[in-house]
Order: structure tokens, then C-alpha cells, then sequence
């Protein structure tokens, strides 16, 4: 089965950040509606897709399932850095980071490389508290990506504003659009 957007995201990675993408070992996690993408690679070269049937929908339904009224809730509640929803968060997180931490451990046990950080993509991205979470469990820096990096965008200045807030959820459209741009 052919899957576009793991394809896409790794597209758009290497779009984005051409040094890191060729050089290094990367770890790119794309957290969906409905599922969670985990691709690791190296140098340019593909090594490891694996998705779980967890994303943003899971996740806020735990947490609401946990005292929360909305989803809405869920997210001022992490922005507020709230105790007991970052803890909701590290449980519901649970089995994401334990997919992508033996992602990188069948990586590394396999070539003489080490990841250096996670690159993280999807709506929840956009919740610091969230990488925050992924970064302790993973004991690795996780950070949000910009898919629009390279880019000089034309858009007008209340729309470029708005822009950095959808990022995260904008890695798999670059991705295809870079390969179209590419005439591939």
C-alpha cells in the first residue's frame, strides 16, 4: 500500500532542511487527526515508517475522559502548565513515545549513528506543553518544524501572522507541493 503522506513529510523535511536531511540521522513524527506517523532516516536514505492509530483525537478524548470539559479546556489547561493535565498528557502520550523510542532504538542498535533531536509535526505540535512531554520521555530535544523554512512566502501581513500558529499542520501539503515545484 502506498502511503503519500509519509512520503510527503519526508519530502517537505528535506525541502525545509536540506543540511540536516543529508547529513545526519532524523527522527520526524507526524502527530494526525487519527494517527501518528514515525519516520526515521539517515543521510537522505529512508530506514523506518511505522504509524499507530493514535493522534489529536485520542488525545484530547483521554484527557477530556480525565476531567475536562473540551478540548478547548484541554489546551488552556496545558498552556496554563496545570499539574494534573500535563501528567493526563504524559499518560495519554504513552504509547506514542514508546513507538517512536523503539523506532530510534531499532535505528541506532542497526548503524553507527545517533539521533540528535525529533522533529515533531500535526496539531499537537502546536502545544509547547506537549513537546515539552515528548522531550522528557524521549530524553532528547523535540521540537515543531517550519515546512515553509526556505520559503519567501507572499502573503499579506495578517495572514503571515497567522501562519507560524499552522505550521505544524502544514508539513505534508509543502511536502507534496515541493515535489510538484521539483516537476517530479
Amino acid at each position: 500500500i502506498f502511503q503519500l503522506p509519509p512520503v510527503a513529510l519526508l519530502n517537505a523535511f528535506e525541502f525545509a532542511n536540506p543540511e540536516a536531511f543529508a547529513s545526519q540521522a532524523f527522527v520526524l513524527v507526524d502527530i494526525g487527526h487519527l494517527s501518528s506517523t514515525v519516520i526515521v532516516g539517515v543521510k537522505g536514505e529512508l530506514v523506518l515508517v511505522r504509524t499507530l492509530d493514535y493522534g489529536g483525537s485520542h488525545f484530547g478524548d483521554q484527557l477530556i475522559l480525565h476531567g475536562a470539559a473540551s478540548v478547548e479546556e484541554v489546551y488552556a489547561m496545558l498552556a496554563e502548565e496545570e499539574i494534573l493535565t500535563i501528567e493526563n498528557a504524559r499518560l495519554s502520550l504513552a504509547e506514542l513515545v514508546h513507538l517512536i523510542s523503539s523506532s530510534i532504538g531499532f535505528f541506532e542498535a542497526r548503524r553507527d549513528e545517533s539521533v540528535p533531536r525529533v522533529y515533531v509535526s500535526g496539531g499537537l505540535a502546536k502545544l509547547p506543553a506537549v513537546l515539552r512531554v515528548l522531550t522528557e520521555e524521549l530524553r532528547l530535544p523535540c521540537e515543531s518544524w517550519d515546512p515553509f523554512y526556505k520559503c519567501e512566502l507572499g502573503l499579506s501581513s495578517e495572514r503571515k501572522s497567522a501562519l507560524p500558529a499552522q505550521l505544524p499542520v502544514l508539513a505534508v501539503a509543502c511536502g507534496v507541493a515541493s515535489e510538484i515545484l521539483k516537476g517530479r
